[in-house]
């Protein structure tokens, strides 16, 4: 007897999907970074997209490096096999190169040295071969040498479109601006720094912000209260563009005085090197916090009404203390509701001598949440709440209200 069979082989296809595909942005040169992926955090998880822009036809390193690795999205035991030539392009201010194929995803392969590409060779529209399977592709992004922004769009010859990224080449800076208040009262007597008191924003011409700047300095009009400080880019904690100020108060300085700092950079479109742009920022000094007087937003609440109980403090001269010093120790005589732990009151910090029990915004510290954080009694009557002052002979304070 005798037998006969048919076997059919299908090709696996190799097309790329663009819900498993990724393409992940760089800032700089990372094509030899070693890291998570490519030294960022991870695929997928793009690094800042603000670059300055070039306007050397000599400089090696590309404002943006492309990671593009196809993926199938299946789970054959094949894995990722996706392989396809694919096109970028560009809109705006920017030209692509290609770079080389990577090795995985844990480090890129070493590129051929390149140069910014010029008027005369750029190149907004580019082809890329047919990856390695499971590989990333490199692509490089340079500036035109024009401050603006550019978006790079990666397509897949199946027309998958497998990324779009939108990154900005800012000019040189023009202006200097208060970015964030965070201490507007500093700690008196002391030489600790007091950091991360306000936030400085650099922008050019266009209003973009500008990274780079290395560190502004700042000078005070009264050196008896702040020597002096500086600012330093928060890159990672923040967009670009963005720096961090911290003043150094004098160890003799004394509540009650006050200075005009002046944070400063080199005007660069002053080619003596001698002019600065400026932006000023007020502060005064403070003690640490004395006596306080307790309030609540209401003299009478309905039964489980939301409230609001207010911590007014001075320092010991009578002035306001010294800002992010941590609230008073409430207590209530009757159970009160919300995020009150029974007749605990959790009150925030205090900011211009204010404490409330309500939630300070992480960002900006004298705006509250909306959220209600704090109820009334259920129990009609008079009830207080009371706390102890920051005297060396504590004394007791506090406020009554009705139900």
């Amino acid at each position: 007897p005798t037998a006969t069979w048919t076997v059919t082989v299908s090709a696996v296809s190799a097309t790329a999907a663009a819900s498993a595909s990724t393409v992940t942005l760089r800032n700089g040169d990372a094509s030899a970074a070693v890291g998570t992926y490519f030294g960022g955090t991870a695929e997928g998880t793009d690094s800042q997209t603000l670059a300055s822009r070039s306007t050397s036809t000599t400089t090696t390193t590309p404002g943006f490096t492309l990671f593009v690795k196809q993926k199938d999205g299946l789970t054959s035991a094949l894995g990722n096999i996706a392989q396809e030539s694919y096109t970028v392009t560009v809109t705006g201010e920017a030209w692509v190169t290609a770079g080389t194929v990577g090795s995985g995803g844990t480090k890129g392969g070493p590129a051929a040295a390149e140069t910014r590409p010029t008027s005369a060779t750029g190149v907004k529209w580019l082809r890329m071969a047919t990856p390695v399977a499971d590989s990333a592709t490199i692509v490089r992004v340079w500036s035109t040498g024009t401050a603006g922004t550019a978006t790079i769009t990666v397509t897949s010859d199946a027309g998958v479109v497998l990324g779009t990224k939108t990154v900005t080449f800012h000019g040189p800076v023009t202006a200097l601006a208060i970015n964030r208040t965070t201490k507007k009262v500093i700690e008196a007597g002391t030489g600790t720094a007091s950091t991360a008191a306000f936030r400085v924003a650099a922008t050019d011409a266009g209003g973009r912000a500008v990274t780079g700047l290395g560190t502004i300095g700042i000078i005070s009009s009264n050196v008896a209260a702040i020597s002096g400080g500086s600012c330093t880019d928060a890159v990672g904690a923040v967009t670009d563009g963005i720096y961090s100020c911290d003043v150094n108060p004098v160890v003799t300085s004394t509540s009650g005085m006050a200075a005009t700092l002046t944070a400063r950079t080199l005007d660069p479109a002053d080619t003596l090197g001698l002019a600065y742009l400026t932006v000023t920022y007020g502060v005064t000094m403070g003690g640490a916090v004395s006596t306080f007087v307790l309030t609540t937003d209401k003299a009478t609440y309905d039964p489980g009404a939301s409230m609001v109980v207010t911590a007014t403090a001075k320092d010991a001269s009578g002035n306001t203390p010294f800002d992010g010093q941590a609230g008073p120790t409430l207590r209530s005589n009757k159970a009160l509701g919300g995020t009150a732990a029974g007749t605990t009151i959790t009150m925030n910090a205090y900011y211009d001598g204010v404490s409330t029990s309500q939630t300070r915004s992480a960002t900006t510290v004298r705006t509250m949440s909306a959220d209600v954080t704090l109820f009334a009694p259920a129990a009609s009557g008079t009830f207080s709440i009371s706390g102890l002052d920051g005297q060396t002979t504590p004394a007791s304070v506090s406020v009554t209200a009705t139900v």
